[in-house]
């Protein structure tokens, strides 16, 4: 609430020098403490590989500021299940060097490659981030070519641990990928009896893998699960353009 200082000429007069004053002494500070558009002059990750459910540390280094003034700078992940990062971060000040820290957290359980890009304007940076596969768990998974140029076809394969007998019914193994846009898989494979020397049984099932080019060296994560079973391996992925 306001009190009333009266109408008087003198007292108006006061009350305004004195709010002048106020605002004098407050402006500066939205200046000197402000945003400014800058150039994203580097961006690092540190590790660029880890493993499913570890996290990296981005930086982001920017110039072009004001020695007072601080840039705010978008970040993106081009494959958010595997890996996540904050929308945006504000970097220090030009007199403290211009750059910003934040995490990188992947998911755990999703094994892939996510482009991490932070952009301030319509300057930015870009690093590849790895994630390994976890450990598997009463599954196998391999691929036939680990490494292919996107646009090339694939083949992988599920397998359980050798058994002595056989299963009531053949088991199915749900299949994924991280990034469908780039390496696609069917839903599912059948695994079927693969008899070996001595009785040894091994249930087995191959499947199609098709690419896509996506113009730059990347890798997509292949997940083979049935029941509480699974396993993940990496598809590397290069671009045809070199």
């Amino acid at each position: 609430m306001f009190k009333s200082i009266g109408n008087k000429r003198g007292h108006t007069s006061r009350w305004v020098h004195a709010t002048r004053r106020r605002l004098l002494v407050a402006a500066p500070i939205a200046v000197v403490i402000g945003f400014h558009s800058a150039d994203v002059g580097s961006l690092r990750l540190s590790p660029t590989s880890v493993t499913a459910g570890s996290n990296s540390t981005g930086t982001v280094v920017v110039s072009g500021l004001c020695k007072s003034c601080v840039a705010l700078v978008s970040v993106t992940s081009s494959t958010p299940s595997v890996a996540t990062v904050p929308a945006t971060v504000t970097t220090s000040n030009g007199i403290s060097g211009s750059s910003a820290t934040f995490a990188v957290h992947t998911v755990s359980g999703s094994a892939g490659c996510s482009l991490i890009t932070a952009k301030a304007g319509t300057s930015f940076q870009s690093v590849l981030l790895t994630v390994q596969p976890s450990a598997a768990s009463g599954l196998s998974l391999s691929l036939k070519t680990p490494s292919t140029v996107g646009g090339s076809a694939d083949s992988g394969f599920v397998s359980l641990p050798p058994r002595n007998a056989t299963l009531s019914a053949n088991p199915v193994a749900q299949l994924s990928t991280s990034d469908p846009n780039i390496a696609a898989v069917p839903a599912s494979v059948t695994l079927k009896p693969n008899f070996i020397e001595g009785g040894i049984i091994i249930y087995k099932g191959a499947f199609p893998i098709s690419t896509r080019d996506s113009g730059r060296n990347t890798c997509a994560g292949i997940t083979a699960t049935s029941g509480a079973s699974k396993a993940q391996t990496l598809l590397q992925l290069f671009t045809a353009s070199g």
